[in-house]
């Protein structure tokens, strides 16, 4: 990991960009901090209440509590963060419907443009994830949408009409070779 973690930061990615998920923090959590920090590569541990707090995490369980309830407008707004919305587009949103719930608003808004795409694309995703969580459940929902959103994304406001909106800001898994996936999962 170490290694991996000085080759990206040769490519000009910062400590901060990185992060290292773990299935629990149990003993592990501690020596990996001891090594990074052994080899000069500041690290962390921070309480598990803090990491479902983060925006990211926010918005991926407000995807989930959306899929399971559509009607919940808190949800949606957080699930609409993940397609790279803005405040302006939420605005526009609420301003093609001001009556009744958001929800409402999102399935009416037909304003031709490029949020139209975003709004289309959300809508199509958020009733095929209903279909998909309906035959195979939760958990491997949840595991596909990790698939679909792996990795630290970049929005790019010019490419809405895909999904995701984003693109990876680092290497990806699937562009490692079998050597740095191997260093990258040995502790």
């Amino acid at each position: 990991m170490a290694r991996e973690m000085e080759r990206l930061r040769g490519e000009g990615y910062r400590y901060g960009d990185m992060v290292i998920l773990l299935r629990s923090i149990g003993d592990r959590a501690g020596e990996i901090q001891r090594v990074l920090s052994a080899a000069g590569i500041p690290a962390v541990t921070p309480p598990m209440a803090g990491y479902f707090g983060t925006p990211s995490m926010e918005a991926l369980l407000g995807l989930l509590r959306y899929v399971d309830n559509p009607l919940d407008d808190t949800a949606l707004l957080a699930a609409l963060a993940l397609w790279g919305l803005s405040a302006d587009d939420l605005a526009a949103i609420r301003l093609s419907c001001r009556e009744g719930a958001y929800h409402e608003a999102l399935s009416a808004y037909q304003t031709p443009g490029p949020l139209l795409e975003a709004v289309t694309d959300f809508r199509r995703r958020m009733a095929e994830y209903r279909r998909y969580a309906a035959v195979y459940g939760v958990e491997r929902l949840v595991a596909r949408i990790k698939g679909e959103l792996a990795g630290p994304w970049t929005y790019t406001p010019s490419k809405r009409t895909t999904f995701p909106p984003w693109r990876p800001s680092w290497p990806m898994p699937g562009n490692l070779t079998s050597e740095e996936v191997e260093t990258s999962m040995s502790f």
